[in-house]
């Protein structure tokens, strides 16, 4: 307080030399009173401090984690499957329409018998450059026995790139007919489409009456006997997958054929597999390349639940199913190890001749001219 003069003057005397009350201390500059709890935010917690936990490692400037193993989910039948988390949904989904989109210019023709018979069994081949060598199939479907049932062929080919055609494929119509098949679909694209983009369109463009899928590919001769044996033993319940245990693999080049002999239970991606048309409709809209016959009998099981019901050929359709080597566009590889007889291969003593027609293997022989 500021005093001056003229208030000293104009003060009683009584209260000129009255001495002052003295002043509390301020709370803003000297702190809180002796009274008041002490702050928490300046002198702490009561309580002495945890120790904190150590910080994990920044992924963005020390590296990712360790790779973790793929998850393992349990589907239906009780056993473990590995989940593949190989491809992200947006990945899958653009592919999808990427194959839609090729197919969806495709045309198709068809050849069939008056009255539109309901076929019950299907046979899908898908072609890729089979000038050469697509008439190896045609050859072993007219000279099938003991079928007694309506059965349909359905061909899906590349309409460019050295193709086997629709006329020729039409030349045997008749003698198709004459063993039972009513109905000849010929799909032709415009654009290219992989191995299993190629399997899912032949698949759903089966008949819907069809209770059995034959598959098989354009360089593969198969048994006369096929049709009717894998029809009887699909039509019980108790199986739903074909399995032959081998095969003839025949090499034009060096003229020269081996069997092979395939009994790993692991494993379906042999030669003329045939499956019931309610598992092989399950088969997903994927875009694969490479590997197709294994991934898909692995897609298959697991959308089955692992209840896939094997029947092992009894019938002894190996022994004149035969695996042309040289006119297709895979296995290039497998010519050198049928001319060394190389495992899985073994030598065989019996004449081509013996196995399928004279008049297919002149054809064949001719073809390495």
């Amino acid at each position: 307080m500021v005093w001056r003069v003229s208030d000293w003057v104009n003060m009683s005397p009584s209260r000129r030399f009255k001495p002052s009350k003295p002043s509390k201390p301020s709370k803003r500059f000297h702190g809180p009173s002796k009274s008041s709890k002490p702050s928490k935010r300046f002198h702490g917690p009561a309580k002495p401090l945890k120790p904190s936990k150590p910080s994990k490692p920044s992924k963005r400037f020390h590296g990712p984690s360790k790779s973790k193993p793929p998850k393992r989910v349990r589907v239906r039948g009780g056993r473990l499957g590995v989940l593949n988390l190989s491809k992200s949904p947006l990945l899958a989904r653009s592919e999808r329409i990427r194959l839609k989109s090729r197919f969806a210019t495709a045309t198709t023709v068809v050849e069939e018998v008056p009255g539109r018979p309901k076929a019950v069994l299907s046979v899908v081949i898908p072609y890729y450059r089979a000038g050469f060598i697509g008439w190896v199939p045609f050859e072993s479907l007219i000279r099938q026995e003991g079928v007694n049932f309506n059965w349909e062929l359905i061909i899906l080919e590349e309409g460019f790139d050295n193709p086997f055609g629709y006329k020729r494929m039409v030349a045997y119509w008749d003698r198709l007919k004459a063993v039972g098949c009513c109905r000849l679909k010929y799909i032709q694209l415009k654009q290219w489409l992989p191995l299993s983009g190629k399997w899912y369109y032949l698949i759903q463009s089966i008949d819907t009456n069809s209770q059995v899928v034959c598959f098989n590919s354009a360089d593969i001769y198969m048994s006369h006997k096929r049709l009717a044996a894998q029809f009887k033993i699909l039509s019980k319940p108790e199986y739903n997958w074909y399995k032959l245990n081998g095969n003839l693999v025949y090499d034009i080049g060096s003229d020269s054929h081996v069997a092979l002999r395939s009994l790993a239970r692991g494993r379906a991606d042999t030669c003329c597999r045939a499956a019931k048309s309610g598992l092989v409709k399950k088969l997903p809209l994927v875009w694969k390349k490479r590997s197709v016959d294994t991934w898909m009998f692995k897609a298959l099981r697991g959308r089955a639940g692992n209840r896939i019901r094997f029947y092992y050929d009894q019938n002894g359709l190996e022994k004149d199913t035969v695996n042309i080597t040289g006119l297709n566009n895979i296995s290039h590889k497998r010519a050198a190890r049928v001319r060394q007889v190389a495992p899985p291969f073994r030598k065989c003593c019996a004449s081509l001749e013996s196995h399928i027609p004279l008049s297919v293997v002149k054809r064949l022989r001719r073809s390495r001219n």
